[in-house]
């Protein structure tokens, strides 16, 4: 679980700094991307996740990561609006739920195929 754990932590903590990295350039040039520590950060977490990421997939089921990655979309909700100070619309929160509930069908879905599958 520690791949996973840190594979979720690696996307929303990439996010988290590409946001800083965008706000605290003044102007956007091809050097002031490549000397911001923000920019650096994120594009460091999204290498440790690109580590990590395969090794969590060889131990849970493709499905199942996906959806536990799902949490990415209500965490970086939850960053936006108590780090960014951004607002949070009914609409953000309603397309992060329908996300969710969309791989969770899918999930299910899949089980209940395989399940079907396997007892025939």
């Amino acid at each position: 679980m520690f791949c996973l754990n840190l594979s979720l932590l690696c996307q929303v903590l990439s996010a988290g700094f590409g946001k800083q990295a965008a706000i605290s350039m003044p102007v956007y040039t091809p050097l002031s991307v490549l000397s911001n520590h923000f920019y650096f950060f994120s594009m460091l977490c999204l290498g440790v996740q690109a580590v990590v990421w395969p090794i969590a997939l060889r131990r849970y089921t493709l499905s199942f990561a996906y959806f536990y990655m799902c949490g990415s979309y209500v965490a970086t909700l939850l960053m936006s609006y108590y780090l960014f100070h951004e607002h949070i619309t009914p609409y953000n929160v309603a397309g992060s739920a329908l996300i969710v509930a969309g791989v969770l069908i899918m999930v299910n879905g899949a089980a209940s195929r395989l399940q079907g599958f396997f007892h025939e």
